[in-house]
């Protein structure tokens, strides 16, 4: 994690040297290709696991913040869940060409910004998790998305 936040600091320098880094990295169409593949993984493992607390495999108190008082309020907020998870894969295949576009590259850039900053809110609710699991093992997960967005946008 600290990483990542030198990684942004040094993004906002006014050094030209880091301002090339940057522009060198990000164009590097090879690390977008394996962002890529990394956001597919984590996408789809995270609609597995949503779905495993959906059927009661998992328990649902693990997510959500610890909040979900209910099944009734786990079926809607992980039927939520999955829908978005799906369209957030949706997207990212649709970004890396790996499936036909239905947006144009505007309104995919557009939506990936969206993800970044959904997934940087999400990493700030899973720090005030009430389920120190989830604060452990999620805060990390959806803190690398949201930099990987960033780096897709």
């Amino acid at each position: 994690m600290r990483f990542a936040l030198a990684f942004l600091k040094k993004l906002n320098e006014k050094n030209s040297e880091h301002k090339e880094y940057y522009t060198v990295f990000v164009q590097n169409q090879e690390i977008k290709k394996n962002i890529g593949r990394i956001l597919i993984a984590l996408f789809s493992a995270i609609f597995c696991f949503h779905f495993l607390i959906l059927i009661g495999v998992i328990p649902y108190t693990i997510v959500w913040g610890g909040r979900l008082e209910n099944l009734q309020q786990m079926y809607g907020f992980e039927a939520v869940s999955i829908l978005l998870n799906s369209f957030f894969l949706f997207v990212i295949l649709m970004e890396r060409r790996c499936i036909r576009r239905y947006f144009s590259n505007s309104v995919l850039k557009v939506i990936l910004w969206g993800m970044v900053v959904l997934f940087f809110l999400n990493t700030l609710g899973n720090l005030n998790s009430l389920n120190q699991l989830e604060s452990i093992v999620f805060t990390p997960i959806t803190f690398l998305i949201a930099l990987f967005c960033l780096l897709l946008v």
